[in-house]
């Protein structure tokens, strides 16, 4: 009797601690289980948000417009592809209080080179600058239009390094596309020598 109450007492104990060990392994793999597909989740989510953002700048352009007319601060402006001319407004610096936006389609794409010319109101505008113009084709091809050239295309001019092109490319940011050539003996480092050696190539 005594061996029978030894032998179903170690079987009752055997039973027991594999019990105990198999609810022990279940809740280590309950809790863990949710952890791993979490970092798992979160990795997964951080590698697209990298590739998308790689995407989105990869797309973005970047152009320039000339700004003119009612505006607070006009000029040449470096804008994204996508930017509508109410944005392009605003990097001028608004409207002036006279100006006439119902001649303005707000909504408008931006491109590059683009001619933005803002009326006053009751202004007549010249032909080549009515409303918001696209760029056009030189019509001087081989000239270099200094207007729209950038570093490289300017440093094919005589006598035009890299300082002399940034010199060109600040003065149109600051104060708008060149109207004539004497315009171009304003540039800094610009003599009369320079502009005139300049002339047979250049357009605007």
């Amino acid at each position: 009797m005594k061996d029978w109450l030894e032998e179903r007492s170690m079987v009752l104990i055997l039973g027991l601690t594999l019990g105990l060990v198999s609810v022990t392994t279940l809740l280590i793999l309950q809790l863990l289980k949710p952890n791993d597909w979490e970092n798992h989740e979160v990795q997964i989510l951080v590698e697209e948000t990298s590739d998308s953002s790689q995407l989105v700048v990869a797309s973005s352009e970047t152009y320039y417009v000339d700004i003119k007319g009612a505006v607070n601060k006009p000029g040449m402006y470096e804008i994204t592809s996508g930017t509508r001319l109410i944005e392009g407004l605003e990097l001028a610096g608004g409207l002036v209080a006279d100006a006439d936006a119902d001649q303005l389609n707000f909504a408008q794409l931006l491109v590059d080179q683009m001619v933005i010319y803002v009326p006053k109101v009751g202004e007549e505008i010249p032909a080549p600058l009515t409303g918001t113009q696209s760029p056009e084709v030189d019509s001087q091809p081989g000239l270099v239009n200094i207007n729209r050239a950038d570093r490289t295309e300017l440093q094919q001019l005589p006598g035009i390094g890299a300082v002399k092109a940034e010199a060109i490319i600040a003065y149109r940011e600051e104060h708008g596309s060149f109207q004539s050539l004497e315009d171009l003996s304003k540039v800094n480092g610009f003599g009369q020598k320079t502009v005139e050696r300049l002339k047979p190539g250049i357009t605007y």
